[in-house]
């Protein structure tokens, strides 16, 4: 008898195993209508996306069906848990942080909502609306935004949903901000989070990296343009700054922790394992929305297309300007409460020559408040590339190491992209671009 049992557990062994084989080897590589390949063939891809101020994060969800509310019914108002610890208990494969919070001097645990949710079909925490912001899912998993009231969520028979605001793309339209509760927090560079859906259905989950001397964050407006060229008909913005994070592939993409702990949230939005019966719909080329691949990637900088023909005596000048520039930007001090600020205030008029990237500067230098940092410093600065445009202007390249010092001690390399201009002499920063 035990013989036979030995023998049982080995053949149910080997059947499971031919059964993972199998499904293994029917994933194949699928590549979408805007030429994003899924090359494993598991329904997911992921895009990383250079950007002005920061680096973004997108997740390409094929099967929209597969997004559901990451969320813990039976814990709220007794504790909140991280993405990571969603992705988890959900046996998923992917997260992102979902809906806004009490969070009353950032003392509270993560565990209630400031507006109401759906878990599978339930609603919770109604008490104070929907807010400006709700992203719901039905059973579909379209996207519906736009909820003015909570019985709306029954009349739409939203299965998951959570919030935040403001909503960003409404019916292929980007919408404008001013006008929202969130208009203070426009011209400001944070780490943000948000949901869309391309016209193929697919669900797109972004998250711009921020707070950091290597990526200072993104506007509603970064939000809003990236989603429209990845094909969004409709996305909403939802919880950001510290509480932005995305775990993918075991791990966190973008840098949530910083020199702190990873914050706990009461609501993510997860995505659950593959489901093998899904087709993805066949969209054609009028019926696609937004940029190709070929497009987004034509409108980043590309540093190994760049002639370095600088003479020595300019790459040596420059390299010492941008020494200090990257030493200026990147120079905390804390404060009597510990909250770090930005000493560039003071230097602006010495490194930047005005315009877009004065505004944009001042707008992280508000987000960086909350950074609880003690210090950075910057450990070195290597150039890349010197590309001379003309007698007065130049592209060049720089990668460089920063140590930041809070609640823990953190290294971070990051290559920057400079447009240098020199004026009565002296030289300015035009533009800035993380790559």
């Amino acid at each position: 008898m035990a013989e036979w049992k030995r023998l049982s557990a080995w053949i149910c062994i080997i059947a499971l195993m031919a059964g993972i084989g199998s499904v293994a080897a029917s994933a194949e590589p699928y590549t979408d209508a805007w030429g994003y390949t899924d090359e494993d063939g598991d329904g997911l891809i992921l895009v990383t996306v250079p950007w002005e101020t920061c680096t973004a994060y997108m997740l390409i969800v094929l099967d929209p069906t597969r997004v559901v509310l990451g969320c813990r019914p039976d814990k709220l108002y007794a504790r909140g848990y991280t993405v990571e610890e969603y992705v988890k208990q959900f046996h998923a494969v992917a997260g992102i942080n979902a809906g806004g919070f009490a969070d009353e001097g950032g003392n509270g645990n993560g565990s209630v909502p400031e507006h109401a949710i759906v878990s599978n079909g339930e609603i919770y925490c109604n008490w104070s609306g929907v807010g400006e912001g709700f992203a719901g899912l039905d059973a579909d998993g379209k996207l519906h935004l736009g909820f003015q009231h909570v019985e709306e969520l029954i009349q739409q028979q939203i299965k998951e949903g959570a919030g935040y605001g403001p909503i960003l793309v409404q019916d292929g339209e980007a919408i404008d901000p001013s006008t929202s509760a969130f208009s203070y927090w426009i011209d400001t560079l944070n780490p943000r989070t948000a949901i869309g859906q391309r016209s193929d259905n697919a669900i797109l989950l972004l998250v711009f990296d921020g707070r950091q001397p290597s990526s200072l964050g993104a506007s509603f407006a970064d939000e809003t343009e990236l989603m429209l060229r990845f094909g969004a008909v409709n996305a909403a913005n939802l919880d950001g700054g510290n509480s932005s994070m995305m775990w993918f592939d075991g791990g966190y993409l973008n840098n949530p922790v910083g020199t702190f702990d990873v914050r706990p949230i009461p609501t993510s939005f997860v995505v659950l394992k593959q489901q093998r019966n899904y087709t993805v719909p066949v969209v054609s080329e009028e019926e696609r929305t937004g940029m190709t691949r070929e497009e987004m990637e034509a409108l980043a900088p590309n540093p190994a297309s760049l002639p370095d023909n600088c003479t020595e005596e300019e790459k040596a000048e420059l390299e010492s300007f941008a020494r200090e520039y990257i030493k200026h930007y990147v120079n905390f001090s804390a404060d009597a409460n510990q909250m770090s600020n930005v000493h560039y205030y003071n230097l602006l008029p010495l490194t930047v020559s005005g315009g877009e990237l004065q505004k944009r500067l001042h707008g992280a230098f508000g987000s960086f408040g909350y950074a609880f940092v003690k210090s950075v410093s910057v450990l070195s600065v290597k150039e890349d590339f010197c590309t001379a445009l003309s007698d007065s202007r130049y592209l060049a390249g720089y990668t460089y190491e920063t140590e930041s010092v809070g609640k823990n001690t953190v290294r971070e390399e990051k290559n920057i992209q400079l447009t240098i201009l020199r004026q009565d002499g002296k030289l300015y920063a035009e533009s800035m671009w993380f790559y």
